[in-house]
Order: C-alpha cells, then sequence, then structure tokens
C-alpha cells in the first residue's frame, strides 16, 4: 500500500510535468525531501511539486523550499495550494519578476495579506488581472501589490478605480512625471493634506477626472490609498513565512511529519 502511495505521487508529477527519465527521478527526489518536512500527505506535496516546476520551473533545492512555502501558508492561512501557485506565479511573470525570488515574494504577500485581511490567492489574482495598466503605470509588483491590498481592505472595487487611475497617469506624465510611483505618492499626499475637502476634491477632480474624482477624494482622504506604510512593511518581511510555518505546527502537525518521515524511510521497501 505505501509503495502504491508513493508511485502514485510519483505518477501526479509525471502527468503534471511531462517530465521522464532522470528529469522525474530528480522531482522526486524532490518530493521526497518535501514531505518528509510537512503534515500534509503525499498527494498534496506531489501537486505542489509539479505545479511549481511547471509554473516557474523551479528544480533542486529552489523547488523544495518554495514547495516548503506554499504548502505551509496553505495550512496556516486555509488557502488552497493550487490557486495560489497559479496566481503568485502569474503576477511574477507578469512583473517580469525571477523565479529565483519567489519566496521573498510569498514573505512579502503574507504579510500585506495579514495586514490587511485579505486572502493572497485574491490579491495577486488582482494584480496578474490589471498587471499591463499597472507596469504601463511604472508600478513594480510589490508596489502594485500593497496599492491594491489598501484599496481591497477599504472595500474599493478595483475595476472602478483603475479607469480614475489611468487618467492620473497619463495627465503626469504628460507633465513631465518619470517616477510614476513617487508621483502618484507626492498626488496622494496633496489630497490627503489639502485644507479642505472642496480644495482636496478639486485636485483629485482634475488628475483622475470629473466622475472618478469623488471616489478617490474619499478613499484617498480616508487612508485607502496610503500605501507606502504597508510598502515598508512588506520590503522588511524576510522570513515571515518560514517563522509562520514553524511556529503554527501542532501537535497533530508534527506526528504527521514523523508519519511521514517513516513512510519516506519505508517506501523503498514498498517498491521492492
Amino acid at each position: 500500500k505505501l509503495g502504491d502511495e508513493m508511485k502514485e505521487a510519483e505518477n501526479t508529477i509525471a502527468a503534471g510535468t511531462g517530465a521522464t527519465g532522470e528529469a522525474l527521478q530528480a522531482l522526486t527526489k524532490d518530493f521526497e525531501a518535501v514531505f518528509a518536512n510537512v503534515p500534509q500527505d503525499s498527494a498534496a506535496v506531489a501537486s505542489a511539486i509539479a505545479d511549481l516546476n511547471t509554473e516557474l520551473a523551479l528544480e533542486g533545492d529552489a523547488l523544495q523550499n518554495a514547495s516548503k512555502a506554499f504548502l505551509d501558508i496553505s495550512r496556516v492561512m486555509g488557502e488552497e495550494t493550487a490557486p495560489m501557485i497559479k496566481a503568485v506565479s502569474d503576477s511574477m511573470v507578469a512583473f517580469g519578476v525571477p523565479a529565483s525570488e519567489v519566496e521573498s515574494q510569498l514573505d512579502k504577500l503574507v504579510t500585506a495579506s495579514q495586514a490587511v485581511g485579505v486572502p493572497m490567492t485574491a490579491l495577486a489574482d488582482s494584480v496578474v488581472k490589471f498587471g499591463p495598466q499597472l507596469k504601463e503605470m511604472g508600478l513594480s509588483l510589490d508596489e502594485s501589490t500593497a496599492l491594491f491590498a489598501n484599496m481591497e481592505a477599504a472595500g474599493l472595487e478595483t475595476s472602478r478605480m483603475m479607469p480614475g487611475l489611468n487618467t492620473a497617469m497619463q495627465k503626469l506624465q504628460s507633465e513631465g512625471v518619470t517616477d510614476m510611483s513617487t508621483g502618484l505618492t507626492d498626488l496622494i499626499s496633496s489630497i490627503q493634506n489639502a485644507e479642505t475637502d472642496t480644495e482636496a476634491l478639486g485636485i483629485a477632480q482634475e488628475k483622475f477626472g470629473a466622475s472618478a474624482g469623488v471616489r478617490f477624494k474619499d478613499a484617498i482622504r480616508s487612508g485607502a490609498l496610503e500605501f507606502g506604510p504597508l510598502l515598508e512593511a512588506m520590503e522588511d518581511s524576510e522570513g515571515k513565512v518560514d517563522a509562520l510555518g514553524e511556529s503554527t505546527l501542532t501537535t497533530s502537525d508534527k506526528m504527521d511529519i514523523m508519519k511521514n518521515k517513516v513512510k519516506g524511510a519505508l517506501a523503498p521497501i514498498g517498491g521492492m
């Protein structure tokens, strides 16, 4: 039975990646290393290995570390692993972030998710959806994530806010602004620090458009678009996922990890 379980995991990896021969053997070794250090079952671990290898072409230590990180987040935050891997991978590809930085990106996403109470997958999906527009505005993946996190937390629909944001960026560009992130931050500050609501509304309507100005004025005056503090927290989040995964292990989780280690040790006998 144990031999069959491990064979099924190998089959999942083969079907998900198309790997054969030595490549499949290497991925199976990666699976075994991760399986011995997480409480999830073999099917969940094999799926994570296959998805990450397919989405980001990871292998070896990088694949093992990223798989464990995603599985830890899934266990702690209650999000499904496969959609989360897809959303995070797509957001990185959309902004040209190297696959080697996936763990760093996860640390930042967990920080943003916990700060505003928005699920990681939903946050990454929003960034993917508007990625081309955000890149054209000159915003990085981290800046886009922080901006959308604050908007989602404030109950602002990104689909309704993006046209006004596009308008503002075009006007800033026509004024000679080259650093869009700084330009947007300065614009938000000018509305936030306006002496009266009337003055704030005038600035917002001038930059974001007449119809969107009211929404942006209210959002900015309430602090919903002030993403600087969250961005700083994200940039200072190294090791967040590792610490979270370690500190949240229950006794049951530890027993499951021990069980997986025993399974891994006995699997060769089952295969034979």
